[in-house]
Formats: structure tokens, sequence, C-alpha cells
């Protein structure tokens, strides 16, 4: 007899449980007018009824369902989704019985919960209903064997209850970039996931307000730079909630750049303060005043947002654009002579910074090819007005920082690593988060080496829509998150996004990740989006309704050991990050004082 104490729980021993039908059940969803039908196999479960087995099966589970193939045992392997409890007496229950002559029916019912009366003599069991995983398992000379299946269970096959060592072996992806992210629901094992490969194939956060998004993304971006060392991350946020969630990273080796109709010296007042972090500071003597000098010490700095701003590298990308007559090409290549005489750097310096009298001849030019197009309709001469008034744009007081500029620190720089973007005017923002992932595309397309960067894009949303408009600028920030998430790994650029209205969302986009954590979603329809996206069982995701704040459903096809493995989490609070930091914070200022 196989020992099989490796692949089943402890409780198998009390588990009488046999398949009692399988079905294959479609279910369909319907989001801005179109409509998809999703299917998913379901196994129900007849066991004779224990109140331990009952109350465990509560918690995420997986059940092993015998299968023999090919003269050898395997178990199918489902994921409980649901478990009731019956007694023999409940169907002649009807509502319409009056309450007074079902009291000694309900009394025995009641009775037999806590009885002991588990053996197949019962009148009570438990239904179970289980999700089809797509996997079988066995033990081979003591080690377990896992491979992918679509044979269906038979119905009357013996059920098993699994081990934890079976589910950590599942999913847990051990080597020098795995990180824990928190403890796998139902069973006291850490969840090891790979960062790199959440990084590279780029991870979704989705998730109703208050869920903990924010607090998610802190926790991986944290283990991300610890385990990734030529990594960068930008982070745009127009909620101002991620200067106190990685305040100690920013603090550290991390820039803040603020529009500049932010005021620098208000900056920390305008930040969201999480209370749950207020009230555990005040739980140690940790006083406001200790973290909002934390904020004013960070490095905050204005930067050049406007869109229609002009470079040298830019206005040479233009001239490319301008569809002339063959007769008119020669005055692209005096354009071209022109800018060539300029010796700085292209992709930092203003088109305004080289020499006047080239300037006034550019614009000249410019204007004589204006006035060759007496259509006002022309497309051209619309281009050439347009391109003449963006040269003319005047940057504002001050040395700021183009995005250029931004970038090449970004890709090249060695000092900082967190690059965080304030903006919490959102048009502003679109126009910024396309400009700097066009520009660094850009960059690494022209040149070699270079650090990895991670762009993380809070409420995604506003960002990446269904539905864009061109006066809003989401057309813009679409483009360029589509060519981020669909050329990124390429070029070593990865993508993360955190939302709570997933059916809103660009599915071009959508459909790139490889890895995704969802928590609560109260609307059907986000749920619906989700499963048909990302290949996940529809009663799966329905049970992120019933999830406690800071509990995820993790599912990746990369990140673990084997894919598409839905595994429920209690992630660590990054609050406690930012307490361990404050308190050391604390002990430095006051020896510098």
């Amino acid at each position: 007899m196989m020992n099989n104490n490796k692949l089943f729980d402890e409780l198998n021993n009390r588990f009488e449980a046999r398949v009692r039908d399988y079905r294959i059940e479609k279910s369909t969803i319907y989001s801005h007018g179109e409509s998809a039908v999703l299917s998913e196999g379901i196994a129900y479960i007849d066991a004779v009824f224990n109140l331990e087995i009952f109350d465990r099966l509560h918690k995420p589970a997986l059940i092993g369902v015998e299968r023999i193939v090919d003269g050898k045992l395997w178990y199918n392997i489902f994921e409980v989704t649901s478990i009731m409890a019956y007694h023999l007496e409940m169907g002649s229950l009807r509502p319409d019985i009056p309450p007074l002559l079902k009291w000694d029916a309900l009394e025995r019912i009641e009775g037999s919960w806590y009885g002991g009366n588990g053996n197949r003599g019962g009148e009570n069991w438990m239904s179970i209903v289980a999700v089809n995983t797509g996997y079988r398992v066995r033990l081979e000379n003591g080690e377990i064997k896992v491979v992918r299946d679509i044979l269906s269970p038979l119905v009357g096959s013996i059920a098993h209850i699994m081990s934890a060592e079976l589910y950590s072996h599942l999913v847990n992806k051990e080597g020098v970039e795995s990180i824990s992210i928190g403890n796998i629901v139902g069973y006291d094992v850490d969840a090891l996931i790979d960062i790199y490969s959440l990084f590279r194939y780029h991870t979704g956060i989705f998730g109703y307000t208050g869920t903990g998004k924010s607090n998610l993304v802190s926790t991986l971006l944290r283990e991300a730079l610890n385990k990734l060392d030529n990594l960068a991350v930008v982070v745009m946020d127009v909620s101002g909630e991620y200067p106190v969630n990685i305040v100690d990273l920013l603090h550290d080796h991390g820039v803040i750049y603020l529009d500049p109709s932010i005021n620098l010296e208000r900056f920390a007042e305008s930040t969201v303060y999480p209370e749950t972090l207020l009230d555990q500071m005040k739980n140690q003597n940790l006083d406001l005043n200790i973290l909002m000098e934390a904020l004013t010490n960070i490095e905050r700095t204005y930067f050049e947002s406007d869109p229609e701003f002009v470079t040298v590298s830019t206005f040479l990308e233009s001239l490319n654009e301008l569809k002339l007559k063959p007769y008119q090409r020669h005055h692209i290549n005096r354009l071209r002579r022109i800018v060539s005489r300029f010796d700085g750097d292209e992709y930092v310096y203003r088109i305004k910074d080289i020499d006047l009298d080239a300037w006034n001849e550019i614009n000249g030019v410019l204007n004589h090819l204006y006035n060759q197009y007496r259509d006002s309709r022309s497309g051209v001469k619309d281009y050439i007005s347009g391109l003449i008034d963006s040269i003319n744009v005047k940057p504002v007081d001050g040395d700021l920082n183009t995005i250029y500029r931004i970038c090449r620190d970004l890709l090249f720089g060695d000092k900082k690593r967190v690059y965080l973007f304030y903006l919490p005017e959102v048009k502003t923002a679109r126009i910024v988060l396309s400009k700097i992932i066009n520009t660094v595309f850009s960059f690494r397309k022209k040149t070699s080496g270079g650090r990895n960067i991670l762009f993380v894009v809070d409420e995604a949303h506003e960002f990446i829509p269904r539905d864009t408009r061109k006066e809003a600028y989401t057309s813009m920030s679409n483009e360029a998150m589509e060519l981020l998430f669909r050329q990124g790994r390429k070029y070593g650029i990865g993508g993360w996004i955190a939302t709570q209205r997933v059916a809103h969302l660009n599915t071009n986009i959508l459909q790139q990740l490889h890895s995704y954590f969802i928590s609560t979603l109260p609307r059907s329809y986000d749920r619906g989006v989700v499963a048909e996206a990302f290949s996940i069982s529809k009663s799966v995701v329905d049970t992120v309704v019933s999830f406690d704040k800071g509990e995820w459903l993790f599912v990746s096809h990369v990140a673990t050991r084997y894919p598409n493995i839905p595994v429920r989490i209690k992630a660590f609070n990054n609050e406690f990050k930012i307490l361990e930091w404050l308190s050391k914070h604390k002990i430095n200022i006051q020896r510098d004082r």
C-alpha cells in the first residue's frame, strides 16, 4: 500500500466521501454590450458529516478524487468553493408547516450535528462543490508527481482532503528571486512566488475600495527592489497614497516629481495618511510629526509637463511625420542640417536652447512651407501649424527637469531607484505617463544597457479605460500603455496596474497580464471580466466577495511552480514596515538633536 502521507491531510482519515455528480457548467457574462460564455468542471461530492471537517472545508482546501490512468492510481485535484450540511428530515420541512409542528424534527436535526453521528448509518451528510484545477497528482518513489490533465472524474470515485505539503508543492516557487507574500489561508504555509516574473510578465491588482491595494503594491515594491538590484521603479500616483506607503523607500533612495501647480511647502499636508497606520503610531507613541518630517525630507522637485513641449529629439521625430510633396523635401533636409549644428544632448535640450539665429531660421522654413498650402482644410498645413506652435512654447521659469532628463536618469542613474509622480490632475498624469513610457522606449531602442524599469500605475481605470476620448488624453495614455504591456518584456520594462473598476479597462492590456491579485469585488460583472480575461474559474473568483481586508486570491501563469493554481493568501501588512522604519528614524532624529 502506497504511503500517501505527503498527499493527504491528517483529517483525511475521518473523511468519507465520493463523487455524486460531475458536470461542465457554463455561464454567460455581459459587459459593454458584449457577452462571453465561461465553462468550468464542477464536482458534487457527498461526504459523511463530521463537524470538524465541515468547519475546515469552509476555508480554502484541495480535494483529490481517485482516478485510474494507465493502470496507476492518480488523484484529480479540485478546489473547494462551497459546502453545505444536510439532514434526512430537512426535505419534509416545508415553509407552509407551522413552526410548532416542526419543532421535534428541528431539535433532532440540531442534535445530529453535535451527536457524533459520523458513520455510514448517519442521517446527516455534507455536500461539497469543487472546481477542477486541471491537474492530477500521485506519489512516485516518494516524490510528488504533477501533470496537466483534462480527464473527467468518474461518479462514485473516492475523494480525499489533500495536504498542506501538496498545496505548497503546487504553488510555491523556490529560488533566489522568490519572496514570501503572506500566508496561504487555511494552511500554516508561506506563499512563495517569483518576484522577477511579477515584474517581467506584468501584474494586475484588483479590489474594491478599502481592500488594501496600495498596501499590497507597496509590499511587493519593497520585495522587488530588495531582490532585483538592477531595477528602478516609476510610480504614477493621482490619489496621494504612496508618499506615506513607501516613505522609507523615497526617503532613502527616491524622489517625488510634482507638477509646478503644487505647493512644495504644503506637500506633506496633501498626502493621504491611512487611519490604521495613525492608530498604530499612537499605540507605539510615534508622533505624527515624525512622519511629516520624514515626508518633507524626501527630495521633491518640479518638472516640465507641458504636452506640447518640444525637445531637439522630438522635433526631429516630428519631421518624419511631415508628409510633403517631392519638390518640397529639400526643406526637410535643410531643417535637419540646421539642427545638426547643435552639439548638445538632443533628448534633454529644448528646441529653443539652440542659438537664436538657428531657431529663427527654423521658424522661417516652417512658415514658408505653411504659406505654400492655400487650402485651410489641408492636414499637412494643420500639422505644420501645430509644429510651429509647439516649438514656440515658452518653458516655465526655473531650472526644471524635462521628461527626457528624468528618463535618462531613470535608465542610467545609480543613486535613485524610486521615482514617484504625484499628479492629482488626471489629465496631466495621463500626458506625463504617456511621455515617460514613450521616451523610455525611445531610449531603450536606441541605446544599450541601463536598468530594468517597472511602471506602477494606480487607479488604472483613469489611464486605460475601455472607452477613450482624445480631448481627455485617454487615447494617448491607452496607446502608451499598450506599448508597455505588449513590448515591455523585450526591453526589460514591466508594468503593474491597480484598480477597482476592472470591467471598464482596456481588454487588450488585461490580456497581457500574467499574474493577478484579486480581492473583494462586489460587482458580479467585474468578477465575470476577471474570470473571462484570465481563464480563472468563475466559481473560484466568486469566493472573493467574502474575503477579509488584506486577503487576496492570487493566480499566476509564471510566478508559481505550476501555472494557474488559485491560492488565497493573507498578505503581509506594509504598515508594519513603515512603523519599523519610523521607530528607527525617530531614534536617528533624537540622536542628531
